[in-house]
Order: structure tokens, then C-alpha cells, then sequence
């Protein structure tokens, strides 16, 4: 791997630690993804399709909560992304992510896994 590196929310909540090899950037997200933390996902996954990455793998197994700023930020990075259905894939989502993007109708804009 390329690049690897950790963040934390300035408010805690939020662990955020991606790693990059070729176009695919892999980042693995553990906390709460609310109104505070969310804009710190947001400038991670910018800044890595910034640095060209073309496919982004978010891990999402050890997040215990997301509200609709958490998809704000799934949303714009998947537009970011283009139309390639597996640019943005949400690996490991909880039980409680799934049901949001279920509820929302969300579950056909994302790949699943």
C-alpha cells in the first residue's frame, strides 16, 4: 500500500484511517458520522479523489451511527466518482447503515459488500 493514514474528529467521535494503492483507496471508518464528524469524512474521501483515486472502498463495520450528514457525504463522493456503479463501494455496513439507506431508498445508488 501506498499511503496509510489515521484521523480523528476533533470531537472523538469519528476514526477514519485509509490506505491507497493504485487508483483504489481503501478506508476503513469506525465511530459516529453525524453533523460534527461528518465534514471530516468528507475532506478524507475529497482529498483522496483528489489525489486520483478513481474507486473508493469505505469500510463501514464499525459505525455505530450515521444521520443524513453521513449520506450527504456517500452522496456527493459517489457523484464526485461519476457513473460507475462500483466506484463507491460500502463494505461491511451495519445493520443500522443499511437500514437508513433502505429507508431513504439509497440502496441502488451504492455497491454493496
Amino acid at each position: 500500500m501506498t499511503d496509510d493514514a489515521m484521523e480523528l474528529d476533533p470531537h472523538g467521535d469519528l476514526v477514519v484511517r485509509h490506505a491507497v494503492e493504485g487508483g483504489v483507496a481503501t478506508v476503513v471508518v469506525a465511530g459516529e458520522i453525524d453533523s460534527h464528524s461528518a465534514p471530516r469524512l468528507e475532506e478524507t474521501l475529497l482529498s483522496l479523489v483528489e489525489g486520483g483515486a478513481n474507486r473508493l472502498v469505505l469500510d463501514l463495520g464499525g459505525v455505530g451511527f450515521i444521520d443524513s450528514s453521513g449520506l450527504r457525504v456517500l452522496i456527493a463522493t459517489r457523484k464526485r466518482l461519476g457513473d460507475d456503479a462500483d466506484a463507491l463501494v460500502l463494505r461491511h455496513p451495519t445493520q443500522g447503515t443499511l437500514r437508513l439507506l433502505e429507508m431513504t431508498g439509497l440502496t441502488e445508488q451504492f455497491s454493496l459488500a
